[in-house]
């Protein structure tokens, strides 16, 4: 598949031979006619290098990569143009784009849903740049990494990841921006750059009036995961939305049967329409996965006619960006240290 290994003098990696490369993967050779007049004849050369290195070798570092290749030169070309050359990197990124439009439209692809989340990709270097002190919720601890703010067009079955922002914690940085401001920034670039999205999906940390407005601003739809401890109104006044669903009788509670991937999931799912806060209507889905016990999630929508089935469904999108992250993180030489 990648035509860029061919049998010749091996390069010890780690122990293991590794043949040298003497060419560029398809899909790159493919995408360097696009950045003509963008980058240089030698800077292509590097950008073409470094693209394969971080998908090919095993070491993706600029060292490791430069001397992964056939007639390779000094690795501080490499790291000049990745440091201070004078490319655009915004010119690099609406090339890449378009490419992304133009195979959609090829695919008559129209109608996606926009994920936004964040990840961190932990480090050991204090030193590195963007390097900060995170709280990681999946390990329930604070970790040294980067944390990002990313956003991914879920189509299909494709999860495009479209772009990102480093989220750093020092208030005093000029041009800090919280991460419910990287939020909405991501949203109104992709809308701007005519991503075809039709419904926002995001997690409970980004579910707040003012980034729903923004998003509903664009004139599209957005689910997104809710704490059971925000308040709706109910008769008797004020409740957390945990406390009305504890009320709830089993009955209300429809099976909802849900296929992601090759597998199907099973769902317990109750919807109702309850005002928050300022008047703000949303739909509200409890549920629970196989069997009506614990605790349930909560999924939030400003579609008051869609069925739970629906809101779970696409709420379950997600998801796919996982894979994404791991690619970026195991594969493409994000989780590098140093």
């Amino acid at each position: 598949m990648l035509e860029a290994l061919i049998p010749s003098c091996p390069i010890p990696y780690f122990g293991v031979s590794m043949l040298p490369i003497v060419g560029y993967p398809s899909f790159v050779e493919e995408f360097l006619p696009r950045l003509d007049g963008i980058l240089t004849r030698p800077q292509l050369k590097h950008f073409a290098r470094y693209l394969t290195g971080l998908v090919v070798c095993g070491n993706k570092t600029v060292t490791g990569i430069n001397r992964s290749f056939m007639g390779r030169n000094d690795p501080s070309a490499l790291n000049h143009w990745l440091t201070d050359s004078g490319w655009s990197e915004e010119e690099l990124e609406r090339a890449r784009k378009a490419l992304i439009l133009e195979s959609l439209k090829d695919r008559r692809m129209k109608k996606g849903v926009l994920v936004v989340d964040d990840t961190i990709s932990h480090k050991t270097g204090r030193h590195m740049e963007g390097v900060g002190i995170h709280y990681d919720h999946a390990e329930g601890r604070c970790v040294l990494g980067h944390q990002l703010v990313t956003s991914d067009l879920v189509i299909g079955s494709l999860s495009l990841p479209l772009d990102f922002e480093l989220y750093a914690r020092d208030r005093g940085q000029e041009g800090f921006k919280t991460k419910q401001e990287l939020f909405r920034s991501l949203v109104k670039r992709a809308s701007e750059d005519g991503i075809p999205f039709t419904c926002v999906v995001t997690d409970a940390w980004y579910f707040n009036k003012k980034n729903m407005e923004c998003v509903e601003g664009l004139g599209r739809d957005w689910v997104a995961g809710c704490k059971g401890n925000r308040l709706i109104l109910m008769p008797g006044g004020w409740m957390p939305i945990s406390a009305y669903i504890q009320n709830v009788p089993k009955n209300p509670f429809k099976e909802v049967t849900i296929r992601t991937g090759n597998c199907e999931r099973r769902f317990w799912a109750y919807a109702k329409n309850v005002t928050m806060k300022d008047g703000w209507r949303v739909r509200i889905v409890a549920s629970y996965e196989n069997r009506i016990e614990g605790e349930p999630k909560f999924i939030a929508t400003n579609r008051l006619d869609w069925d739970a089935k629906t809101i779970l469904e696409t709420y379950l999108k997600r998801w796919r960006v996982d894979s994404s992250y791991r690619d970026a993180k195991q594969e493409l030489g994000w989780r590098t240290t140093s």
